[in-house]
């Protein structure tokens, strides 16, 4: 990997991050509002701090499958949508800001 590469990241990654928003642009409104609230979560520090956009994806094709069969945003992720958020995170391996910190404070006090 070069130089720039580590600094701005791989441009197959990039063509495939302006297509999933491209995507996500042509979701119902519900279904959009709810990306865009997940995506604000995860680069807040809510998210998967692997700079991996997978459980992005993983959450689309979930939104997808539910636009397709007519169900409701709510018949997707149930009633929070950042317990819904977190959850895809740890399902996928990840580790939320919350348990990077908790992992950080419980080494210091042991």
């Amino acid at each position: 990997m070069s130089f720039l590469e580590k600094i701005l990241g791989k441009k197959e990654d990039k063509i495939a991050f302006k297509n999933f928003k491209k995507r996500v642009k042509k979701m119902p409104t519900t279904y959009q509002d709810a990306m865009n609230n997940i995506m604000k979560y995860y680069w807040n520090g809510g998210g998967a701090m692997d700079g991996s956009f997978n459980t992005l994806y993983k959450i689309e094709e979930l939104f997808q499958d539910g636009i397709a069969s007519n169900k409701e945003l709510k018949d997707v992720i149930g009633n929070d949508l950042i317990d819904f958020a977190d959850a895809m995170i740890k399902a996928d391996g990840g580790n939320t800001y919350q348990d990077i910190l908790r992992n950080k404070f419980k080494k210091k006090v042991k």
